[in-house]
């Protein structure tokens, strides 16, 4: 995804607030580049379920141990980060986002 701004979308099956944020993830990941990760929502297998019952079309990585959620320093989900072309953070917060600051934000991040 190097070259172009990039949103990383910490998530977790378990949250009702991402619940919320799924069409809204799913319209941005469209036009964007969108990776999102399941955090502590268990196993490959059980993310997939997930995924599949909720009809998602997204990137999902795993993060049944939070190792990852860790290593951006999370605390709660929803959780964003944008990335800027050279894969730095612009950006980060946690809580209900809307679509239209979220790329606002990855707008800014292209710059």
């Amino acid at each position: 995804m190097r070259g172009r701004p990039a949103l990383v979308y910490f998530w977790a099956s378990w949250c009702p607030i991402c619940g919320t944020m799924e069409d809204e993830i799913g319209v941005l990941a469209r036009d964007h580049a969108v990776i999102t990760v399941a955090y502590q929502s268990g196993d490959a297998g059980e993310v997939a379920r997930h995924v599949a019952e909720r009809r998602l079309d997204w990137r999902v990585v795993p993060d049944p141990d939070g190792t990852i959620g860790a290593a951006y320093g999370i605390r709660g989900v929803p959780a964003f980060f944008v990335l800027g072309p050279d894969g730095t953070i612009h950006s980060r917060n946690v809580g209900f986002t809307p679509e239209w600051l979220l790329r606002l934000r990855l707008w800014l991040a292209a710059g």
